[in-house]
């Protein structure tokens, strides 16, 4: 997305200006609105911006299923701080770039491909590793990070970014890593690994054998432990998701009801039944497993402008979210799904992630990965009155 016809500042003055402007303007993104450098109001650009903007889609059928939202609109979170960090993602795809270890440890994507440490209070940048492949996942776990390529690769680094292996788990002509997680499980850590070459691998860190294995019918792009680690639940480039046992290796079921490829889905963490499927049709379907072999859909969120990349559920199974391709975060209270709360900005979006501070109190962490305005936005539940335009 171009915003500027010409940049009148260096990056440097750039980065000063977004600051003083930002918190004059109360735009979270510190864009020059009604100025000589963007002479078009914040309405005006996202009336242009909802007319032009194009998601991607693999399949063209239109969702069927009826939605759950009311068309109610609430505030469980207020605008906190733009940091000024050069968000990033490497495949238009895979949005899920940012993990928070803690309030002061954020992981995430940054350029150029770099994996990168930022603590929002000290506003201290650490570059941990560049990997010399395309980074399109990765995933923190205590001291340890795994970092997934394009290529297939698979690297295992400590987060002082000593690498301890970097690999290549298959050679199929399709391979890239699209998922990796650190899985800790009875004192051990193994690696979960997805793949283009329909695969989803269990592998120990210290000796890299394959501890197990499960293969899908498509390309895997995101699997999911359930909370007792029985369950593996995957989304493919299908559009059924599905939910197998870890122990028997049998599919206890699969969804019905998404129209395009699936790129995240999460479980409940407060109820071990549910399980949250994202979609390129624009959706994201919360499924009782129960219901199996065809889950039937429970909540039916539909987004604003583009697709569903990334669902989570905060830590405590208070909030579920997801982040669109681009410009808008939707925010569900579970207590009523029939409302959300809707942030938008623009820009397309590299990934977020929850973060619980030290009072339980939630807190958002949204990557942008625009050229010129990208950050990391802030946001905190319930602290004080919204900041956001609209």
């Amino acid at each position: 997305m171009k915003f500027l016809e010409k940049n009148p500042f260096d990056e440097g003055e750039l980065d000063e200006y977004r600051h003083v402007f930002g918190y004059e303007s109360r735009d979270p993104e510190g864009i020059p609105w009604n100025s000589i450098y963007f002479q078009s109001s914040r309405e005006e650009f996202r009336e242009r911006r909802s007319l032009s903007y194009n998601s991607f889609r693999n399949q063209n059928d239109e969702l069927e299923l009826d939605e759950t939202f009311s068309g109610i609109y609430n505030n469980y979170f207020s605008f906190i701080e733009n940091h000024l960090i050069k968000a990033e993602f490497s495949h238009f795809q895979l949005r899920n770039n940012v993990q928070c270890i803690a309030y002061d440890q954020i992981y995430m994507k940054t350029r150029p491909n770099c994996l990168t440490r930022y603590n929002p209070v000290t506003y201290e940048q650490k570059i941990i590793i560049k990997p010399d492949f395309t980074a399109v996942s990765f995933n923190v776990l205590d001291e340890n990070m795994i970092v997934g390529g394009t290529e297939g690769e698979l690297m295992l680094c400590d987060t002082d970014g000593k690498i301890k292996f970097n690999i290549v788990l298959t050679e199929e002509d399709s391979r890239i890593t699209n998922s990796c997680t650190l899985v800790s499980e009875l004192g051990e850590v193994f690696i979960m690994a997805c793949n283009n070459d329909r695969k989803v691998r269990f592998m120990h860190p210290e000796t890299r054998a394959i501890k197990e294995q499960f293969e899908f019918s498509d390309c895997v792009n995101s699997a999911v432990l359930s909370t007792d680690k029985r369950k593996i639940g995957a989304c493919l480039d299908s559009t059924e998701d599905f939910v197998i046992d870890r122990v028997s290796g049998d599919t206890i079921g699969n969804t019905s009801g998404h129209t395009d490829f699936g790129f995240s889905c999460a479980w409940d963490p407060s109820f071990e039944y549910y399980f949250a499927t994202s979609n390129q049709d624009h959706s994201v379907i919360i499924w009782d497993i129960r219901t199996g072999p065809i889950f039937k859909p429970i909540h039916v969120l539909k987004g604003q402008l583009g697709a569903a990349l990334c669902v989570k559920y905060s830590k405590n199974g208070k909030y579920l979210a997801f982040i669109e391709s681009a410009d808008y975060l939707n925010i569900i209270d579970k207590k009523d799904y029939s409302q959300r709360q809707v942030l938008d900005y623009f820009g397309e979006t590299s990934g977020f992630d929850f973060c619980e501070d030290y009072d339980d109190t939630n807190s958002i962490f949204l990557g942008i990965a625009d050229p010129k305005y990208n950050s990391l936005i802030e946001h905190r539940e319930n602290k004080k009155d919204s900041n956001f335009i609209y």
